[in-house]
């Protein structure tokens, strides 16, 4: 074998070796890459999806909503309005309340 092959396989071998020993330092995780060792019911493990596109798409859709990832000056604008919308709101709901605790 040549010196490069050696090299290689010697690297390969490292490399192998480090990714093993991260494993073994979590329990749970060699489980969540192996249907053999993994407690989950085969059935269950057969239908999970091999992909996280799903969560991805949530995880998307949740910074939407929760206004993550926006610009500075648009996060402060959007909270903001929100601030003056909510406080317009207890300032409309007030004068409602009292009228019904009257009419009790």
């Amino acid at each position: 074998m040549s010196e490069d092959t050696l090299a290689i396989m010697d690297l390969t071998r490292n490399i192998s070796a480090d990714w093993y020993a991260h494993k073994i330092r979590y329990p749970w995780l060699l489980p969540g890459f192996n249907k053999y060792l993994s407690r989950m019911p085969n059935d269950f493990w057969d239908r999970t999806p091999h992909h996280t596109n799903l969560v991805e798409t949530a995880h998307a859709g949740t910074n939407r909503s929760t206004q993550i990832n926006l610009r500075p000056l648009e996060a402060i604008q959007r909270c903001v309005a929100r601030t003056t919308y909510l406080h317009m709101l207890n300032i409309l709901k007030h004068p409602i309340e009292q009228e019904l605790l009257m009419l009790r």
